[in-house]
């Protein structure tokens, strides 16, 4: 399988790429007020006003950094079957792609709240953690995002 690996508070995470669209350089995008700290705001992506969300505040409370290698993931999200929404997630040093067999992740030894945080790889560079999309973005948040793209269609 092919990921896209990036960092989350200084550890490596994986995702998988096949929910990916595109990779973006980081665009300017609109903040929108009364949101929560997770979602940053929304920008155009070739017409469709798409939500920035910020996996560094969901997951650690802390923002991603906007750095040289900060990318901006344009991913298809499931909401329904087989019914999908673009969402933007920025993520540090996103600047790899990784093949890793599926059987190189393992369970992790220690259960987590973390409903996003998936299996552990061990890889020569270190550890890989794999992130769940459809875990990420907590129920309530989505619904917010989904109904305001939903009233754009």
């Amino acid at each position: 399988m092919l990921f896209l690996v990036f960092e989350l508070g200084g550890q490596r995470f994986a995702l998988d790429t096949s929910t990916v669209v595109e990779v973006l350089p980081l665009v300017e995008w609109k903040k929108l007020p009364g949101t929560p700290a997770s979602v940053l705001g929304a920008f155009s992506y070739h017409g469709t006003l798409v939500p920035v969300v910020d996996p560094g505040a969901l997951a650690f409370g802390s923002a991603t950094s906007a750095r040289a290698d900060t990318r901006l993931a344009v991913v298809d999200y499931p909401v329904a079957e087989g019914d999908s929404r673009l969402l933007a997630i920025l993520l540090e040093s996103a600047t790899a792609l990784r093949r890793l067999d599926d059987a190189a992740f393992t369970a992790s030894p220690i259960a987590s709240d973390a409903a996003y945080a998936g299996p552990v790889a061990t890889t020569a560079t270190g550890m890989i953690q794999r992130i769940h999309l459809t875990e990420l973005v907590p129920p309530d948040l989505w619904e917010r995002v989904s109904a305001e793209q939903d009233r754009a269609r």
